[in-house]
């Protein structure tokens, strides 16, 4: 008789029964719950002793569900990896993700992915690791849901859709082809979304509602339509950082009302700003879109071996590298592609309206005139309009410090600053890793509080990396999937 499969579970709610059932289905059986924090008497929930003694009465489990087994529970700091066992999740929504991330880091363990088997998922959907998909659920063709997602009984998830981290599908929910659902986002028992349009990140959609209309992230909306309701702020994963980088978010729809003390001020408190407005999401759709249609592999060249001279004009190159182990930028391991688009040259990947924003904002920040070097060379300086492309599959770069550019600056400029536009979404445009500052009191990941068109502004004293991104995947070197950047530094002429 074949043993089954041991399961340890972090962390617990109230879809406790199903798991062990799902679990159960299998061919496994639940040995461990892991609690991450202390059980809430509040939360009116049968305690999870309680639950877990049911599976002992016959007459509650008459199909004897997890085999008999008594299961271990355990605090977090008590836990360690066993030979042979698999792991999930027992909560949803993205208030998992410190837990996930933590246990990842420290053990080096990797989440299953649970699928009932009268489930559907086509062969050409993709689900991340963490997803769990319950029973009667139909994932069509070409769907990407992202990882610890999970799609509850008879919910329906239509071809195409691209569904971001820790989303919560309750049962019988319907969401049509092409819609796109941000990270951290939950749909209510029972609710349609109709065909392309997209759920921004951490929205709620309430039971029954009919999603019409594309939801902005943090808001919950109901009804047939479905209209706002309320704002819900930005509470969700990552939730110990979200106060900090909100005071650092400065809204500006227009350059005239562009601030540059608040700017400054931001960057001396807090290490970065954040400036919101200046470019919409529909713009930067437009224009990622322009960049991807106009991108060929072929034109690639290799790290080193070009002419200073060849970067002012359209020139895609690869940089990586190994690292010298320091925090200076030459020091970074790395591995991304830099595709060169400045305004000397023709407008070849259609980013260079968006671009023009950055360099002013630079030229403000730098206090020189709004137009210095941006269309041509002024005292020994040009703009070199460029995109950062970190492929799925792996793209990364190590923490550094943007130090050695200091004395790169021209005569009578204010202090050094690095302004960049960022141009994709994680949950959007890729799964895991990305943007983060690293901060005495520890790492702060950027990406779930960024959103497309945002200008990320920080000095030379802030350290700065872009974690793996996508690692799970396989490296993809011939598209722009993954995340984009776009910048606008001052060169020296060499």
């Amino acid at each position: 008789m074949t043993r089954p499969v041991p399961y340890v579970m972090f962390g617990h709610n109230r879809m406790l029964g199903d798991l062990i059932q799902l679990v159960d289905l299998l061919g496994g059986v639940l040995t461990t719950v892991v609690q991450n924090v202390p059980e809430d008497p509040r939360s009116g929930s049968p305690d999870l002793a309680m639950r877990l003694a049911r599976f002992h009465d016959p007459a509650w489990n008459p199909e004897g569900v997890n085999r008999g087994v008594c299961v271990d529970v355990i605090d977090l700091d008590a836990f360690e990896p066993t030979p042979g066992a698999r792991y999930v999740v027992g909560f949803t929504g993205s208030k998992m993700e410190p837990l996930v991330r933590d246990v990842e880091e420290r053990f080096g363990i990797r989440f299953e992915t649970l699928v009932h088997p009268t489930a559907l998922v086509t062969k050409t959907a993709r689900l991340a690791p963490g997803c769990i998909v319950a029973a009667g659920a139909i994932v069509e063709s070409g769907v990407s849901v992202g990882a610890h997602t999970i799609v509850n009984k008879l919910a329906v998830l239509g071809h195409d859709a691209t569904i971001g981290d820790f989303c919560t599908f309750a049962p019988g929910v319907r969401v049509a082809g092409h819609a796109v659902v941000g990270r951290g986002a939950s749909v209510g028992m029972g609710a349609v979304v109709l065909e392309d349009r997209q759920i921004g990140e951490e929205a709620v959609v309430a039971a029954g509602s009919v999603v019409t209309r594309d939801v902005d992230p943090y808001t919950m909306v109901a009804g047939v339509p479905a209209v706002e309701k309320k704002s819900l702020g930005r509470t969700g994963g990552d939730g110990a950082d979200r106060p900090r980088i909100d005071a650092a978010v400065l809204e500006c729809t227009a350059l005239d009302d562009l601030s540059v003390d608040a700017i400054r001020t931001s960057i001396d408190r807090a290490g970065y700003a954040i400036v919101r407005g200046l470019a919409t999401e529909a713009e930067v759709a437009v224009a990622v879109g322009r960049a991807r249609a106009a991108f060929l592999p072929s034109d690639d060249h290799p790290t080193v071996g070009h002419a200073p001279a060849d970067v002012r004009r359209n020139f895609q190159k690869w940089s990586v590298g190994t690292g010298g182990g320091g925090y200076r930028t030459e020091d970074a391991a790395r591995l991304l592609r830099v595709i060169f688009t400045p305004f000397l040259d023709d407008d070849r990947y259609g980013v260079h309206d968006l671009l023009r924003r950055v360099a002013v904002v630079r030229n403000r920040l730098l206090q020189l005139p709004d137009a210095f070097a941006v269309d041509g060379i002024e005292d020994g300086f040009w703009t070199a309009a460029r995109l950062q492309h970190y492929p799925r599959g792996g793209g990364f770069l190590d923490a550094h410090i943007d130090q050695e550019t200091v004395d790169v600056l021209p005569s009578g400029a204010a202090g050094y600053v690095q302004v960049l536009m960022v141009l994709t979404e994680r949950g959007r445009d890729f799964e895991r890793g990305g943007a983060y500052l690293d901060r005495v009191d520890g790492r702060v990941d950027l990406e779930p509080h960024v959103r497309r068109g945002d200008l990320l502004i920080y000095d030379e004293r802030t350290i700065h990396g872009v974690s793996d991104i996508d690692k799970h995947e396989v490296l993809d070197a011939t598209t722009l999937r993954g995340r984009l950047t776009g910048f606008a530094n001052l060169y020296r002429v060499l």
